[in-house]
């Protein structure tokens, strides 16, 4: 792969985040969470690579969501770039690499990659949220419904869609691993 398949996801995560939160940012709430909507896709094209990008871009981006405190901010940037990077490793984990039928892999992708894994990273984004008193403790679980409902929605409609559109297209020139090869294990 390419070297600067290192940089873009830093450059893609921080503006998508910065546009996200001056389009789609009412009420505390992202609607479009930007940087999870490029980065999911970027995982399933280049890998674990995706990562120090997003978490650098997640953490220079945190304070324009109200967060302030040092070790908060960087905890905050980790559980959003974790989101991601631990739907790509469910979605290997189950076996979404083996799956000849697309059906097969769809459903892998949705209940995997997105709703477990969102579920996970959303339950700490929010303590996060709870603990620095940006959201009450009532709000907890609603909150959490609302963004893994969103993360599933968007990450579903628009990443997994664009996913199978630009992944193939880029594999001739050896910058994705998407669609998967059956015979070929994704973390070699």
């Amino acid at each position: 792969m390419a070297w600067w398949t290192w940089v873009a996801p830093f450059v893609l995560a921080f503006v998508a985040k910065v546009l996200s939160y001056h389009f789609f940012y009412y009420d505390g709430f992202f609607y479009v969470y930007g940087s999870y909507v490029v980065c999911l896709p970027l995982y399933f094209l280049w890998g674990p690579r995706v990562f120090p990008g997003q978490l650098l871009a997640e953490v220079l981006t945190s304070n324009i969501v109200g967060i302030r405190e040092p070790d908060i901010i960087f905890l905050h940037g980790l559980a959003n770039a974790v989101k991601p990077l631990l739907g790509y490793y469910l979605f290997i984990w189950l076996g979404g690499w083996k799956r000849k039928e697309t059906i097969d892999r769809n459903l892998i992708f949705l209940f995997g990659t997105l709703l477990i894994a969102t579920s996970i990273a959303n339950y700490v984004l929010v303590g996060f949220r709870v603990g620095v008193g940006d959201v009450t403790a009532g709000q907890l679980l609603p909150r959490i419904l609302k963004q893994t409902l969103r993360d599933c929605l968007w990450g579903y409609f628009v990443s997994y869609q664009v996913l199978n559109w630009l992944g193939p297209k880029l594999r001739p020139y050896n910058l994705s691993r998407w669609p998967p090869d059956i015979a070929k294990n994704p973390l070699e």
